[in-house]
This record gives structure tokens, sequence and C-alpha cells, in this order.
């Protein structure tokens, strides 16, 4: 292990190992270190830092906390700039991962070159706004670079029968996003569904979310391995609050999710359907000194909890990631990798990591089968 990854941790996966054996990750509590002794104010800024990927959202839910620590609330402005961070993250992680996933084969090349292409074109990285104007070209640049046609049609049928849909559309179409969801159906289609009922939502009811919340105020190691109700749970963009998830959940079908949203935060303002509308965010006082908030943002449910003394320093502070939860040594990327045989293909691992997306490197380890007795 390099020190970057000595700083910002490295998942080791096992297939064909039992779980908790087949996966074991090196990150650390990085929050509490840092953040414990710090004025209030400067606390966003060093959870931006601190976790760069998605820095936008871990700034937006430390302020929130901060705010409902001081019996505040601090949500302008909170909608827009969620959305705006997911839809760029979920841009980013489809033209620049899903392409690797896909291998070095030379189509592999030219559907990476066909992305990177799309990509450069996006309103993206034109320092994007979030006005209407601008999810307008967003939506434009949706239809003619990645999707083949109009972009509120994409999703009704999406929402009709999603696994028909995409794999309809993903035959039906030639271009570079099409053509890497075939390719990962070729390597995930044979692996299991997910149990519905371990989607993770705790913010469905705040009073549930707060309880929950204070069970673990002093627990450090919660942060790494998280459990709600004693279950350990799965999250993403397929367990947002406003969505229906009735249908069968398979890794492939994830990514489908995704495809989805990222359409959903470009279309306009619709209540619990698209736009600002779409993603959840809170925040709930838990006494004096003391708040949590949470925000969905692009790879799962994100919640900061923090505690304040009377001159309004940290002194305790957590911080749960979507990565800890899907990537728990008993969680639901382990159950995958125990399903699998000890010499799975690199692509179908590539693809299986693409689909959960964890915010950190993993490494892929041969299981050690013993030798039959003569």
């Amino acid at each position: 292990m390099n020190r970057e990854q000595d700083l910002i941790g490295v998942l080791r996966i096992t297939p064909g190992a039992a779980a908790p054996q087949n996966l074991s990750s090196s990150r650390r509590d990085w929050a509490m270190r840092m953040g414990q002794g710090q004025d209030a104010a400067h606390l966003p800024g060093l959870m931006a830092s601190l976790f760069n990927l998605c820095g936008q959202s871990h700034r937006l839910c430390s302020r929130m906390a901060v705010a409902a620590a001081q019996g505040v609330q601090d949500i302008h402005g909170a909608a827009a700039a969620l959305q705006l961070e997911t839809a760029s993250e979920h841009v980013r992680r489809i033209c620049l991962d899903w392409p690797r996933a896909a291998g070095t084969s030379e189509q592999a090349a030219t559907l990476a070159a066909q992305a990177t292409l799309s990509l450069k074109h996006s309103p993206l990285l034109k320092a994007p706004e979030a006005t209407p104007s601008f999810w307008a070209a967003m939506r434009t640049w949706l239809e003619v670079s990645c999707l083949h046609m109009p972009a509120g049609d994409w999703l009704a049928a999406w929402c009709a029968s999603p696994e028909a849909w995409l794999q309809s559309w993903s035959r039906q179409h030639k271009g570079w996003l099409p053509s890497l969801l075939v390719q990962a159906r070729r390597s995930l289609a044979a692996h299991v569904c997910l149990r519905q009922d371990l989607a993770l939502r705790p913010h469905a009811q705040v009073d549930d979310l707060c309880a929950w919340a204070k069970t673990w105020q002093d627990h450090s190691h919660f942060v790494l391995q998280p459990h709600w109700q004693g279950r350990f749970a799965h999250t993403g963009t397929w367990s947002r609050l406003n969505q229906n998830t009735s249908h069968a959940l398979t890794p492939w079908l994830l990514m489908g999710y995704r495809v989805a949203e990222l359409i959903r935060l470009c279309l306009p303002d619709a209540r619990a359907h698209s736009g600002q509308h779409w993603l959840s965010l809170g925040a709930a006082n838990l006494g004096a000194g003391q708040g949590v908030a949470w925000v969905e943002m692009a790879r799962g449910l994100l919640v900061h909890q923090v505690s304040l003394d009377t001159e309004q320093r940290v002194t305790q502070l957590q911080v749960v990631a979507p990565t800890e939860w899907n990537f728990h040594p008993q969680g639901v990327v382990a159950s995958v990798l125990a399903q699998m045989p000890p010499d799975a293909d690199a692509s179908t691992l590539g693809w299986l990591m693409t689909a959960f997306d964890p915010c950190v490197p993993f490494e892929v380890h041969v299981s050690k089968q013993e030798a039959p007795h003569a």
C-alpha cells in the first residue's frame, strides 16, 4: 500500500470467500481526527477538502449539521446546490469510470474516447450555474450525446418497466453509453438480486433518524461499520425516498438508476419527481449543541452529526458515508462476492465495483482454497 492509499484507504475484495472475510477496508475516521477542536464556522470547508469526491455535498451536510447544533436552520440554496453537485458527479462517473470498467480492448478504448469527447462537450465544464437555461442545455447534451432520444421519453419508459426498458434501449442504440451498458450486463446479469427491505431510508421519519443518531453519538467505530436497526443496509440512487423500487434490483440495474437520476436532475422541477425536488435533505437539533444533517448525494445517503461546546468548537463529529454501507464486511457487496467463483474475471469484478461506486480504490485478492486430503 502506497502513502496515498494509506491516507484515503483501500478496499480489499476476495471473490469466492465467505463474508465477512471477503471484504475489508483500510478507511480511517479522518473526520473526527481532523474536525475535533475546530471552530464550527470552519468545519464545512474542512469537510469539503477532506472528502474531495462529492466535496460540495459534504460541505452542505456539514453546514446544515452545524446550524442544527446551534439551534437554527440553514438550508438556503441547499436543494439547488445538491442538485448541481449530484448531477456533476453522475456525469463524471458515467463518462470516466464506466469506460474504465470496460477493460483495455480496442473496442473499450474506442468507447472511452467517445465518452471523453462527450464529456468535453458537457455544459458542466463551462462554470455551471443552476439556472433554467443551464439545465435546458444539459437536457440537450444528454439527448444528443448519451440517450439518442428525448430525455422525458427515456425516463417515462424507464419508470414503466426499468429492466425491460434498459435492455431494449441499450440494444437498439449504438452510442457509447448503451454499448457500455450492454457490456456491463454480460458481466453482471447472472448475479443475485438485492434485498428490497435493506434499502437504507432512516430519513423517512425524522424522529426515527434522530433516535438512531443518538445511539451512535459516542461510538467512533460506528462510522466505519454502520448498521440500521441491526441490519447491514445498502444505499444509492435506487434507495431515494422518492424512488419506487418495487421490482427486483440487480447490480446491473443499479447502473440504470444512475442514468435515470441524471435525467431527473436535468428535467424541470416537479415535486417528488425531478429537478430540485428529487433529492431529499434535512437537519435536526438533537439537544444543546448537538445537530444531525442528511443529504441524498450521488453515492447514496450521507449523514453528518456534530457536537459543539459553548465556545462553538467541535467536540464530537461523526460522518457516515455511503461507501461504508455498501462495502460493509457483511453488506451487499460482500454477499455478492461470496457467491462468485474464486477465479471471477477482472471484468465482472470491475463492473460490480463500478455499479456500487466506492469512493476509494480496491484491490483483488485470490481466495486460497485448501487442497483436498488424500
